[in-house]
């Protein structure tokens, strides 16, 4: 046999047998395999499985057929980075003054009163969305403005005491609470798809009473109100400096943020928690 012919019988020879192993409907696969065939020394595995449908590339060379299977074994799926958090040595404390705020297009109501409510879960996302982020964070459950309103701000400092004492490693002292205008607002902003609920950071001073770090604590705020504009234009309404002290007396790293007003959804605040969570990781990670 003429050697210029061989390559030609070994296509025809080789796509004979897979065109019979599909007609025939093996319901297993068909592997037919070629070894030294009329001596061109060339070795492959053709699957033929009628359920079976490998992604190929053919490519013709020197008068051969040469097929490339390309097999996928490994997950497609990105992996994920395994963040390490040391929960026992904690850098953030959340907490709620005001744990009853809520907010009315998920609740119908603007407060639920002894309850944690609706901005107990928005500190919660916060908190998940620190430590996801890499910084170890906790929150207190400990309901403050019950059943004396008054007496909110005295107990939230008890708790903040406490957890200074159970973990020394604190630094950072985050107060969440949703605000509440007299006269409705735009409190809304649009980033790609998603509605964000703006967030207003509050800074108290020592107009009234002695408050030492205030500054460091206002320099803190509009640090991260910076970033949070940088990342979404239009979504803090501002840093606002208040008479009051707010227990931010206690760290240079100590804020109030308004999540939000009664008048936005849960699911806008939420959106917001995982923007903040993300500028405050930023920071924290310098």
């Amino acid at each position: 046999m003429s050697k210029k012919l061989q390559p030609l019988i070994y296509i025809i020879v080789s796509f004979s047998l897979l065109l019979c192993g599909f007609c025939f409907g093996f319901s297993d696969r068909l592997e037919v395999i070629s070894r030294d065939i009329f001596g061109l020394g060339h070795s492959r595995v053709i699957a033929a499985d009628p359920n079976y449908v490998p992604e190929m590339q053919r490519t013709i060379i020197s008068g051969q057929i040469e097929v490339i299977e390309e097999i996928k074994n490994e997950s497609t799926e990105p992996v994920q980075e395994q963040i390490s958090v040391d929960l026992e040595n904690p850098r953030v404390l959340l907490y709620c003054t005001h744990n009853a705020e809520t907010y009315r297009p998920d609740d119908g109501v603007d407060k639920k009163e002894g309850q944690n409510a609706g901005i107990f879960s928005v500190a919660e996302k916060l908190c998940e969305e620190l430590i996801a982020n890499g910084i170890s964070a906790i929150l207190c459950p400990t309901i403050h403005d019950y059943p004396d309103w008054s007496k909110s701000y005295a107990n939230s400092l008890a708790s903040i005491k406490a957890m200074q004492e159970k973990y020394p490693s604190l630094e950072v002292f985050i107060d969440v609470h949703r605000d509440a205008p007299a006269v409705p607002i735009n409190s809304t902003v649009v980033k790609g798809e998603q509605e964000l609920a703006k967030i207003m950071l509050v800074v108290g001073s020592a107009e009234r009473i002695a408050h030492p770090t205030w500054e460091q604590n206002h320099a803190f705020a509009q640090k991260i109100g910076a970033l949070l504009e940088e990342k979404c234009s239009g979504i803090v309404r501002g840093v606002k400096v208040q008479s009051g002290r707010y227990n931010q007396h206690i760290s240079s790293k100590s804020i109030l943020v308004e999540m939000g007003t009664n008048l936005n959804s849960l699911e806008q605040v939420k959106n917001s928690a995982v923007l903040l969570a993300e500028a405050l990781s930023e920071i924290l990670s310098e």
